[in-house]
């Protein structure tokens, strides 16, 4: 607050990400002395560019699979039986990417139903954090991935063993190659 009304530039130095992103108007990420990424914290915690910043900053589900074209566009296929819709991506059919899924952007639902990006789950296991719920699930083929969601008075915990249906909104996925430079 003091920086902001006397309205002066501060270089902050951390680790502390929550820190980090409470702070900044921009920042910038390094990696063993090279700068890996400059922009805001919202936009560097959307839209990361590498593997790297993207587990740095966040919760982050790194799904690994090939990028395929679709009849409907692009996807990722995941374990070789899951298919993600994914935005329009300019690598390479065949390529080995990751499918950055956030926690907090992963829904989990019951019932069966057509919306792009519904995968058959199975509940690992759920910590009840106060006004949350953090899950951890399994696809068939092993898998995983971690959940957020409310812990409001109606919301029912999930319980380890318990089927699921994830759904990924399309857009809420981010595709990085799997090799980085």
């Amino acid at each position: 607050r003091l920086q902001r009304e006397i309205g002066i530039t501060t270089i902050y130095v951390t680790h502390d990400q929550d820190e980090a992103m409470a702070l900044s108007t921009r920042m910038a990420l390094l990696d063993r002395g090279q700068v890996i990424q400059i922009g805001t914290p919202a936009d560097i915690y959307r839209r990361p560019r590498t593997r790297f910043v993207a587990e740095f900053l966040g919760g982050a589900n790194l799904l690994p699979g090939t990028l395929r074209s679709g009849p409907n566009g692009r996807l990722v296929e995941i374990a070789g039986r899951h298919r993600l819709a994914v935005p329009a991506v300019e690598y390479q059919d065949g390529c080995s990417v990751f499918c950055l899924v956030r926690p907090e952007a992963v829904r989990l639902a019951p019932g069966e139903s057509e919306e792009p990006n519904r995968l058959a789950a199975t509940v690992s296991g759920a910590l009840y954090l106060g006004g949350r719920y953090e899950c951890e699930i399994t696809l068939s083929g092993g898998v995983t991935m971690r959940v957020e969601m409310g812990a409001g008075a109606t919301t029912t915990a999930p319980k380890p063993g318990d089927p699921v249906s994830v759904v990924i909104p399309p857009e809420e996925i981010i595709v990085l190659p799997a090799a980085e430079t």
